[in-house]
């Protein structure tokens, strides 16, 4: 859910009805880069997105102000074929606080 041109989470999702995507941008940012250096090109697909052709996709737009997407960290989900939808969890390595993880560092004696 974080727009490909500004890398944050998009607040008006929209895409061009001339795209074959589901995938949307933030609409204000990309109408806010076109006025200043008028390109009118799908940050997706480098398809024409002309004005005109702008919509507000109305899925993502709920998904946006649910609950359960608030309540979440990350900007990234998975999309079932259902329109369900889960978040991504995100998977960190580090150092553990844990007395019961195993140190790396440990030579073990091979068993007898």
């Amino acid at each position: 859910m974080a727009c490909p041109l500004g890398m944050a989470r998009m607040t008006l999702p929209c895409r061009a009805s001339t795209c074959d995507h589901l995938q949307c941008f933030d609409a204000d940012l990309y109408l806010k880069m076109n006025e200043k250096k008028p390109k009118w090109v799908c940050p997706v697909c480098n398809k024409a997105a002309y004005y005109e052709h702008l919509f507000l996709d109305g899925f993502y737009i709920q998904l946006l102000l649910s609950p359960k997407f608030k309540s979440i960290a990350t900007n990234d989900i998975i999309l079932n074929n259902d329109a369900s939808w889960e978040p991504v969890e995100e998977t960190t390595l580090g150092v553990s606080d844990s007395e019961d993880d195993e140190d790396p560092l440990t030579i073990k004696n091979p068993p007898p």
